[in-house]
């Protein structure tokens, strides 16, 4: 005869146990089912982890936490240190491009996800290193720049008929020899060619690349008409206690080379150093100690800008020359000289001369005032591959 009290009793352990199991499960909010985290195969990020030579406003691409859900938000770490420290959040895209970035450092970069469960919301520690921008000197680099000028705040107004035209000028320069030394880096020189003028002028500067910076050696300065405007004849200049019988000389004394100014005559320290590398905000060095002509000169890192051109836009480091033409210990601001330094080379410059005396060279007394400006920007270039 069965044992109906053991099938009872087994029955009842049972029951309570799915009744135990379904209370559990209905109590318990964590999701039922299999747990499923995002877990992606690791892709490389752009640029590669310890790349080198990034552009200096490099496009970040990181994995997708997943392509199917719009939900998922990014903080950005991007910083010169490492941890790196928060950059951007609330990101929606797995593409980023940050502001510009020093040249010559290493960047560290992180991406943490957001709103999309995954074992490891933090990605893995990237990093990259920052190309550094030189000036690129190399034989047969070629440089083609148009230079306007004209005058400003005239002084007094009947000097606008005689004053008043913008002139402008060609300038076409190319590294077209270098020259190897024993014991030393070897020079490069800058020939330029100006025309647009009644007579073309020459020039030529010579450059050595050091680790540190871009120094002038030396500079042939050329017979030929001067960058600034046309006045006819019989006047001269007046500017920072000296006087110019042309515009060829004022222009000389001012600087004109590039990427460095230099003035004529060989009275004048050398090397000087055109530029200091790398290039960051804030660096300032010595260009000159001259106390003659054009004075002491230092060259100071401002700003970086981006430039439109007719050429396109270009990223530059803005570089200003800061002048002590008194040597009083204080920087003039009559003087103004600024560059915009790109990877490809000098983009543009603008130079003002203020308060300039003009003078009836004939009768040598003051006819007016006006400020002096020159614009050159470039319209072509060619560089050499490395």
């Amino acid at each position: 005869m069965p044992n109906r009290a053991g099938i009872c009793t087994l029955t009842k352990i049972v029951a309570l146990a799915l009744a135990t199991f379904m209370w559990a499960s209905a109590c318990d909010d964590s999701p039922s089912g299999p747990q499923v985290f995002i877990d992606r195969p690791q892709v490389e990020p752009v640029p590669n982890d310890q790349a080198v030579d990034v552009a200096n406003s490099p496009t970040l691409i990181w994995p997708s936490a997943d392509a199917f859900d719009q939900s998922a938000r990014y903080e950005l770490y991007l910083d010169t240190v490492n941890p790196p420290t928060l950059y951007a959040v609330n990101l929606t895209d797995t593409v980023f491009r940050p502001d510009w970035l020093e040249s010559g450092w290493t960047y560290y970069w992180r991406v943490i996800t957001k709103g999309v469960r995954r074992r490891n919301p933090a990605s893995p520690l990237w990093s990259f290193t920052t190309k550094s921008i030189t000036y690129p000197v190399a034989v047969g680099n070629s440089w083609r720049y148009r230079s306007n000028s004209w005058y400003e705040n005239l002084q007094p107004k009947s000097l606008v008929p005689r004053f008043g035209d913008t002139t402008f000028v060609i300038r076409e320069v190319e590294i077209d020899n270098f020259d190897s030394a024993i014991g030393g880096p070897g020079r490069y020189r800058f020939h330029t060619g100006t025309t647009g003028r009644t007579r073309p002028s020459e020039a030529s500067c010579y450059y050595e690349v050091h680790q540190d910076g871009l120094y002038m050696t030396m500079a042939e300065v050329g017979t030929g008409s001067g960058v600034w405007p046309k006045t006819g004849k019989g006047i001269s200049y007046s500017f920072a206690g000296r006087t110019f019988n042309s515009t060829n000389a004022l222009s000389a004394f001012l600087g004109a080379g590039i990427p460095g100014g230099f003035a004529a005559g060989s009275d004048h320290d050398y090397p000087r150093k055109s530029l200091q590398y790398p290039l960051r905000i804030g660096t300032q060095w010595t260009y000159t100690e001259n106390h003659a002509t054009p004075g002491s000169v230092v060259r100071r890192v401002v700003d970086r800008q981006s430039i439109e051109i007719g050429l396109g836009r270009f990223d530059c480091f803005v570089i200003r020359q800061l002048h002590n033409l008194a040597e009083d210990g204080t920087w003039d601001n009559t003087l103004e000289i600024v560059d915009y330094v790109a990877a490809e080379g000098l983009i543009k410059r603008r130079t003002i001369a203020r308060d300039v005396q003009i003078n009836d060279w004939g009768h040598a007394y003051p006819i007016g005032t006006a400020d002096i400006v020159i614009e050159a920007f470039l319209t072509d270039f060619d560089l050499i591959d490395p």
